[in-house]
């Protein structure tokens, strides 16, 4: 009877109906406010994502740059040893050449000092002494002071 009775009374109705409608209210502010914190938490998602994206292309633009830099050392590098390598052969083939004559000169002017000479010439690794040698050789009076040039010079300090 009470049943009946509480399902038909207006007052109850009334009652029945506006707690169903605070109770829709509520749900749907609810379901407002946690839209609006998973919009909020997008957003924060997206700016941190934002931000790690920048500092790893930061960090690779670094290393990439840090890469070309020590490329470029290594290749100044190779390229100045290369530079001083061919001056050096360059170097090593002009005094090669001028003991050659010097011998050559020595042994035109004193055929005797010819052996003298080729052994004395290995000791110069100077090209401008060796220069110097071949025009006093070629200047020489005699063959004793071409001798003595030839002894001199190599026990002249270089």
């Amino acid at each position: 009877m009470y049943d009946r009775l509480w399902e038909e009374s207006p007052r109850v109705q009334k009652t029945k109906a506006r707690l169903r409608e605070e109770a829709k209210k509520e749900a749907e502010q609810y379901k407002e406010q946690i839209k609006r914190e998973a919009e909020q938490a997008k957003k924060e998602a997206e700016q941190n994502f934002a931000k790690r994206l920048q500092q790893e292309s930061a960090r690779l633009q670094k290393q990439m740059q840090d890469l070309m830099e020590k490329e470029k050392t290594e290749a100044e590098a190779k390229t100045k040893a290369e530079i001083e390598a061919k001056a050096k052969a360059e170097r090593e083939g002009e005094t090669k050449t001028l003991r050659r004559t010097l011998v050559h000169v020595t042994h035109a002017r004193f055929p005797d000092l010819s052996e003298f000479a080729q052994q004395r010439v290995e000791l110069f690794d100077k090209p401008e002494a060796l220069d110097l040698l071949i025009q006093q050789i070629a200047k020489a009076p005699d063959a004793n002071t071409a001798r003595w040039l030839l002894d001199a010079s190599t026990e002249a300090p270089e």
